[in-house]
């Protein structure tokens, strides 16, 4: 390894990859736990929050589903890259003691609005995944 003045490259690279794996799993770990929530096969998680169905309308018998899924899957995506960047952030925070607690917070305060987002979301595919399913097998 040469260093140049205090400057790690090579460290520099190994903290941009770790991130970067660290981001797909975040985001990989988020689409199996939304697939899970879409599975006609019951997860073996305890339920913490019961999503109920509401009664079908008239517009239930032409809704596009499976369309819903997959755009509830790209928003828990987006949520996740989200929070994995509030999460970066707010780790970064540790080193630097000249921040006030409320920087903290307020990182904090995103990264929660993130995964309530991400819940709210999946408690709606939990809603709609027999629909899904069973439109799937047709």
């Amino acid at each position: 390894m040469i260093r140049f003045s205090g400057c790690d490259v090579n460290g520099y690279r190994r903290r941009k990859e770790k991130l970067k794996m660290r981001l797909r799993a975040l985001v990989w770990i988020s689409c199996i736990s939304a697939a899970m929530a879409v599975s006609p096969v019951p997860a073996a998680a305890a339920v913490v929050n019961q999503c109920t169905a509401g009664n079908p309308t008239a517009a239930s018998y032409t809704w596009d589903s499976k369309g819903e899924a997959n755009t509830i899957f790209k928003d828990v995506r987006d949520d996740a890259e989200q929070a994995l960047y509030h999460a970066v952030k707010l780790q970064s925070f540790a080193g630097d003691p000249n921040l006030d607690w409320q920087t903290h917070a307020d990182q904090l305060e995103y990264l929660k609005g993130e995964i309530n987002d991400m819940g709210t979301k999946l408690c709606r595919l939990e809603t709609i995944r027999r629909v899904v399913a069973r439109g799937s097998s047709m």
